[in-house]
């Protein structure tokens, strides 16, 4: 059994995205950054579990489509998703295909590097800014680290 199997709640991630879209100032930010990192991972430990694999495109998708705080926190997500561990290294989607955790979700925000950088350059939003550019220092990092 992997190490936080007994935590691993995959359900709570439809609500924790309900809760990060409708965030309307950085203290419902913060608090859906952990509902999220709690949905799919351990925050405390710093791991994640398979269900960030499928997670990582939406929050995304929040990054692309939303602004203000909910894009603030599902940058500030992303930042996680990339630094943190993952209780297992692969697992066994519904099709029968095995996903590596890591691989999944670092090709998943490298795909979203260009509008990650233009928000990086919008200084208008700086906390937004500010997190965007501190997501591409984690892809380069991570992009290091998988060669």
């Amino acid at each position: 059994m992997p190490p936080s199997e007994q935590w691993y709640r995959s359900d709570a991630v439809p609500a924790a995205f309900r809760l990060l879209v409708a965030t309307s100032n950085q203290e419902e930010g913060r608090d859906a950054y952990n509902r999220m990192l709690f949905a799919i991972g351990n925050n405390h430990a710093g791991c994640l579990y398979p269900a960030a694999v499928p997670a990582v495109p939406l929050l995304i998708r929040v990054v692309r489509e939303l602004r203000g705080w909910p894009r603030w926190s599902a940058l500030e997500i992303l930042i996680e998703c990339l630094t943190f561990g993952v209780d297992r290294e692969e697992f066994v989607d519904p099709s029968g295909a095995t996903i590596r955790i890591k691989d999944a979700i670092a090709a998943a925000v490298r795909s979203a590097r260009e509008d990650i950088r233009r928000l990086a350059r919008e200084q208008v939003v700086v906390p937004t800014a500010t997190s965007a550019q501190d997501l591409l220092e984690q892809l380069d990092d991570e992009s290091l680290t998988a060669e």
